[in-house]
């Protein structure tokens, strides 16, 4: 009888402990891959220049050298969207950079000027109204509906 105790209590203990080494192993784990991605972070952060930016262009040169720069960080354990963020870019970006058929921005850039802006004679005339004696001292809230009441557009 006190042999099976003896030997329930060791079976019980065998477990607990391959319990313990479980999960200890998947904290090391997790810890070796943290430890793997910020150092892959670290040689990304010394890559040369600024490269990132919002909004900023890139050319076809830049691209591949942030791409290929991304890829050896995520190859050494990074993911790709603190990469990404580290050069300042979306994993979004990388990846539409990857689809480019040419290799070229397809953005189109700023407009010249917008379809309904005011000529230069139209935006002299609206100063000049504002400016006169009897719109002088009023808001353009208040000259608007002025002028449509005399039926003046």
């Amino acid at each position: 009888m006190v042999y099976k105790t003896v030997s329930l209590k060791k079976s019980i203990q065998k477990n607990v402990d391959v319990k313990r080494i479980r999960t200890l192993e998947k904290e090391l784990n997790r810890k070796e891959k943290a430890l793997a991605e910020t150092a892959a972070l670290l040689v990304l952060k010394k890559s040369p220049g600024d490269l990132g930016g919002r909004g900023r262009p890139h050319n076809r040169e830049q691209r591949k050298m942030i791409i290929d720069l991304i890829d050896k960080t995520v190859g050494s354990g990074a993911r790709l969207k603190t990469a990404a963020a580290t050069m300042g870019l979306s994993a979004c970006k990388i990846i539409r950079w990857r689809h480019l058929n040419d290799g070229q921005d397809q953005r189109k850039g700023p407009s010249t000027a917008p379809a309904n802006k005011l000529s230069e004679q139209e935006r002299q005339q609206i100063l000049d109204v504002s400016n006169s004696s009897p719109f002088r001292d009023l808001s353009p809230k208040q000259i608007v509906p002025g002028l449509a009441d005399q039926r003046v557009m």
